[in-house]
């Protein structure tokens, strides 16, 4: 029996983008307007798997750098299950869901957080996108007033923004 030529199939495969790795949920994105160093390249982000590389490019004073020793800090954290912190400085004037629709498709990650506390307003807007995609959002606040009914953080609550936690 001869083998059709006819039956033979062509196929490409295209690999994935620079960015884009396999999903993983202990991926954590941390947006920062701290300012980095010349280590930290022309790149939309970058990736770490300890607080040192941190230190290295934002300063040991930063809140970038304080935050992400606290990531590290925590057993079991993040690196248990392969997973990595990527640090996405914000560009000038760029808002929380600006940043994480900018970064969609470039770099993978799961988690957000902000190095900054954000007005009621940025929240809220980054707050009902996360609910959109496969995501969770931390937001911090050190004000009272924020968890009560009414206040910023409640909104996430009495809003069924349940893909986001108020800290």
């Amino acid at each position: 029996m001869d083998l059709n030529i006819s039956n033979v199939i062509n196929i490409q495969v295209a690999q994935a983008g620079t960015g884009i790795s396999q999903y993983n949920t202990s991926n954590l994105a941390l947006f920062t307007r701290d300012t980095p160093g010349g280590g930290f390249g022309a790149g939309a982000f970058k990736i770490y798997l300890d607080p040192t590389g941190v230190a290295t490019d934002f300063g040991t004073g930063s809140n970038t750098y304080q935050m992400a020793l606290q990531v590290f800090s925590q057993q079991p954290n993040i690196l248990a299950n392969n997973g990595y912190l990527v640090i996405i400085p914000f560009l000038t004037s760029e808002t929380i869901d600006a940043a994480i629709q900018r970064t969609q498709g470039i770099v993978q990650y799961f988690g957000v957080m902000c190095a900054e506390i954000t007005t009621q307003v940025n929240m809220l807007a980054a707050a009902a996108d996360i609910q959109t995609m496969n995501k969770i959002a931390f937001w911090v606040s050190r004000t009272s007033a924020d968890i009560l009914p009414g206040g910023m953080l409640d909104l996430l609550r009495s809003g069924n923004l349940h893909q986001n936690r108020g800290l």
